[in-house]
C-alpha cells in the first residue's frame, strides 16, 4: 500500500517566468505487512497559486495512485519475467538432447 506524505508546501517564484507557483514536496511511501513505512520516492509538484486545497489534494492523490498501479504492474511484470526465465532454461536444456530407448540418459 501506498500513501503520500507532504513534506513541505510553499509559495515559489518560478525565475524563467516570473509567476508565482505553489510548490509542495512529497513522498511516497510503502508499507508492508508489519507496518513498517519505506520511502519509495520522494517528488516534488507546482501548482497555480490560485489552485485550492482540494485541488491540490485531488491532483496529489492521483499522483499517489499513479504510482501504486504503476508499481503494481511493474511487480507483475516482474513475475512474468521469472516465469518466462525458467520456461526459456527448460527450453536451452532440451535443444540438442538425444534420447535412447530403454535407459534413456538426458
Amino acid at each position: 500500500m501506498y500513501t503520500l506524505k507532504i513534506n513541505k508546501a510553499e509559495k515559489i517564484t518560478v525565475i524563467a517566468t516570473q509567476e508565482d507557483m505553489i510548490s509542495v514536496q512529497f513522498d511516497i511511501v510503502s508499507t508492508d505487512e508489519e507496518g513498517t513505512e519505506t520511502v519509495a520516492v520522494s517528488l516534488a509538484h507546482g501548482f497555480s497559486v490560485d489552485a485550492t486545497e482540494e485541488e491540490i489534494r485531488s491532483a496529489l492523490q492521483k499522483v499517489c495512485d499513479t504510482y501504486g498501479s504503476d508499481s503494481k504492474r511493474i511487480e507483475e511484470l516482474k513475475k512474468v519475467e521469472g516465469e518466462n526465465k525458467k520456461v526459456n532454461e527448460t527450453i536451452n536444456k532440451l535443444n540438442g538432447v538425444k534420447v535412447d530407448g530403454e535407459n534413456a540418459d538426458i
